[in-house]
């Protein structure tokens, strides 16, 4: 039987539970969710019932007069007297998902309304007796680089790795070495055309699209002057392969970099 939840949250007598599903990565034992609630019961008894208090989230103006209303950062205060969970804090929680239901102690946990989705912005030491949760909503890491790898050697140390998608014209690649121009950080699709000083060449190449680089063979030296290319970047796995559409892009940084 269906639960009325609009019901059930006007009743004054109610027995409210938080249940709480954090997702971690730990070294040792690779991805994982940590279930924890303010009441263990029934089909959620696998939930430790050690939060301590019910989080509070707020929304602000992120900038004076910017009309951007953002979720403010909250926190989910856990119970740690004896030292059980002293481990959670070599994991690793920051950027991972984190949901919070709520619903009656008696209810089963599909029942329960769903009322945040968001991402752990860390967890930090309070006492010797309480861990606390900082939980942010996840519009937050659109204010985040998705990538953030960069050269550790040569010339173009410190420079992010580059990213494309789609097909791209005249694109400058980054230069490391004398002939190696990386083009994109991941699996590429090819590169179609190359131009020196924006004239169409007969530029030879090694391609490593599987790494997102190429190394020159002949029809260039450093002395010809710039190098530009026509590319197709980033691809799904499946045909047709190269990114198409802005839609393709955003939902390859959203979901497969973002985790939206």
């Amino acid at each position: 039987m269906a639960v009325d939840f609009d019901a059930w949250a006007k009743n004054p007598n109610k027995q409210p539970v938080l249940l709480a599903d954090i997702d971690f990565y730990d070294t040792g034992v690779g991805a994982g969710t940590k279930y924890i609630s303010t009441f263990s019961n029934g089909d959620f008894g696998y939930h430790l019932p050690i939060i301590e208090k019910t989080p509070t989230l707020s929304r602000k103006m992120s900038t004076p007069f910017g009309g951007r209303t953002v979720a403010g950062i909250g926190y989910l205060d856990v119970l740690n007297a004896d030292g059980d969970f002293d481990e959670w804090v070599y994991h690793s929680w920051g950027g991972r998902a984190v949901t919070l239901r709520m619903g009656d102690y008696t209810w089963n946990k599909a029942d329960f309304r769903i009322m945040f989705t968001g991402v752990v912005d860390k967890l930090e030491i309070v006492s010797n007796k309480t861990l606390r949760f900082h939980l942010k909503d996840k519009i937050h890491s659109l204010d985040e680089a998705f990538f953030e790898t960069v050269f550790s050697a040569g010339e173009s140390e410190g420079q992010l790795y580059p990213f494309c998608f789609g097909t791209c014209y005249n694109v400058t690649p980054v230069k490391y070495g004398a002939t190696r121009f990386y083009f994109n950080a991941t699996e590429m699709e090819e590169v179609t055309q190359a131009y020196v000083e924006g004239v169409a060449t007969a530029v030879t190449f090694t391609p490593t699209y599987a790494n997102g680089y190429i190394t020159i063979t002949g029809g260039w030296t450093e002395g010809d002057g710039t190098l530009t290319f026509d590319v197709k970047g980033t691809y799904f796995a499946a045909a047709p392969r190269a990114y198409k559409s802005v839609r393709d892009v955003f939902e390859y940084i959203l979901i497969g970099l973002k985790g939206f």
